[in-house]
């Protein structure tokens, strides 16, 4: 019997070695004498990969879109492998195992194989990996008189699902008419979640810097931006290469209190530095901000406890005597 060489394959070859006598789901398998190699896709030959959106509370995202992912120049184009965690192989959707038995001319006996557990096929071509999730992949040789040898079992993961990305505003937050609205005090954390290989890079930017891994923190502090509209986007990448369509959050830095002003319909009169005003002038308040707006005004007269104050409204103090608004 011939030895059999396991070959996954897509355009660009690149070697990696499975883990030898990987136990999965009670099952005993190995890859023993098995050399697999993978092959690497361009990112822009790659159909992209299933997103989902998860609604956070007060931002703003683009909804997930289909397609190619147009990746940024300061972005490393993702790289399409075979990873291993320690446990068990994952692998790229649309990957193909290629069997082959050494010194053998495709007369004298053939090579079966099986996949999860269904009946032994005549292998004739490159097996393709067109569902997500664990598999089991038997194969052999079967000589002219139907003797079976060279068995081997091998157990991988096919992972086609690029991470889900979700962004979290940590501080003051205020929604008006669909704008986001924050301060410096408030921060963004993104999130890269990725059920089968896992999230390995979070790529993220601010105000179209350049892009920076942060998938060990996720935050971006807003304490240095300035005031005005910010874009913040992140692109998430699996271990196997998925990368996920750009999550765009968007919102506007306000760090200044509104103007109040005080109006009156009498004019006062200054003495000695004082500000002397008739009993029966009105006061006119009002407030203005350029960014986000006047949520309340509050007024307090004398230093009494400050109540919500109706701007259009007006205040008279009646009661003679020295007074402070």
């Amino acid at each position: 019997m011939k030895k059999i060489t396991l070959l996954l394959s897509l355009l660009l070859i690149a070697s990696f070695v499975s883990a030898q006598h990987v136990t999965t789901e009670g099952v005993q398998t190995t890859s023993a004498d098995a050399e697999i190699t993978s092959e690497v896709v361009p990112v822009e030959n790659i159909d992209a990969t299933t997103t989902r959106s998860v609604s956070t509370t007060a931002t703003r995202r683009t909804a997930a879109a289909t397609g190619p992912v147009e990746v940024p120049a300061e972005i490393p184009a993702p790289v399409r492998k075979v990873w291993n965690n320690g446990t068990i192989d994952y692998i790229p959707l649309g990957t193909e195992i290629k069997l082959e038995a050494e010194n053998w001319d495709g007369e004298n006996g053939k090579i079966l194989y099986s996949m999860n557990l269904g009946a032994a096929t005549e292998y004739t071509q490159p097996v393709p990996l067109t569902e997500e999730g664990q598999f089991v992949l038997g194969w052999g040789t079967q000589d002219l008189w139907g003797t079976y040898g060279n068995t081997k079992i091998y157990t991988g993961i096919v992972d086609g699902t690029a991470p889900v990305i979700s962004s979290l505003l940590s501080g003051p937050t205020y929604t008006a008419d669909g704008v986001l609205y924050v301060t410096k005090d408030t921060s963004i954390l993104f999130k890269g979640e990725d059920d089968l290989a896992g999230t390995e890079h979070l790529y993220t930017n601010l105000l179209d810097a350049n892009y920076a891994d942060v998938i060990k923190t996720g935050a971006l502090p807003l304490a240095e931006l300035p005031e005005g509209n910010v874009s913040a986007s992140a692109y998430a990448v699996d271990y196997v290469g998925n990368i996920s369509h750009p999550l765009i959050t968007e919102f506007v830095i306000d760090n200044t209190a509104p103007a109040v002003e005080i109006e009156l319909d009498i004019e006062p009169v200054l003495i000695n530095n004082e500000q002397h005003v008739s009993p029966y002038a009105q006061f006119y308040i009002s407030a203005a901000d350029e960014l986000s707006g006047v949520a309340n005004v509050f007024v307090s007269v004398d230093g009494a406890d400050f109540a919500a104050f109706d701007t259009t409204n007006t205040l008279v103090i009646e009661e003679i005597g020295k007074h402070s608004l």
